[in-house]
Formats: structure tokens, C-alpha cells, sequence
């Protein structure tokens, strides 16, 4: 599946950011600390179709891996669509 959009081609991926707590060295902040500041994450290519919940699964999952954690309030997702031929995108 993907997005349409009308003179562009399908959207099919996407990319998903989301703020990660950082430890006073600057790295992932393990789960249960203090956090001494913060960083983008970002995993490209997910499913332009995704919810908020699936992209919430997605960086839980690669944060868990480092015992991280996300603030999800700040989960964004961006996607793009570009013209098929290189013509300028219709209305």
C-alpha cells in the first residue's frame, strides 16, 4: 500500500523521529535515569501508512536494544512525494 497524492507519484516510505533522553557523557540515557539532555532519533523508510503506534513500536524497538528511552510525545513522521516525470506537480 502507499499514500496518493495527486501529479506526484506513491508515497511508500517514510521517516519517523523521535527525542531520546541522553546521560551527562551524551549517550542514551539508560531506562530509570536522569536524563542530562536530549537527541533526535530517526529510522528511515517505515511505511508511509504507519500510525503512531506502529512508529512508537519501531524506535521502542531500536531504543530497547540500547536500553534507551524516547519522550513519545515528540514522535513526528515526515513523508515525501515527488513528481513522476520531473515535471512541475499538478493541483
Amino acid at each position: 500500500m502507499s499514500l496518493a497524492k495527486t501529479g506526484y507519484k506513491n508515497a511508500i516510505q517514510g521517516t519517523t523521529r523521535v527525542r531520546a533522553a541522553l546521560d551527562e557523557d551524551g549517550y542514551l540515557a539508560p531506562t530509570g535515569t536522569t536524563a542530562a539532555g536530549a537527541k533526535s532519533i530517526s529510522i528511515n523508510k517505515v511505511s508511509a501508512e504507519n500510525s503512531l503506534t506502529d512508529n512508537t513500536e519501531v524506535l521502542n524497538f531500536f531504543l530497547t536494544l540500547a536500553n534507551g528511552r524516547a519522550d513519545s510525545l515528540t514522535n513526528t513522521m515526515a513523508v515525501t512525494w515527488s513528481t513522476t516525470d520531473g515535471e512541475e506537480p499538478t493541483e
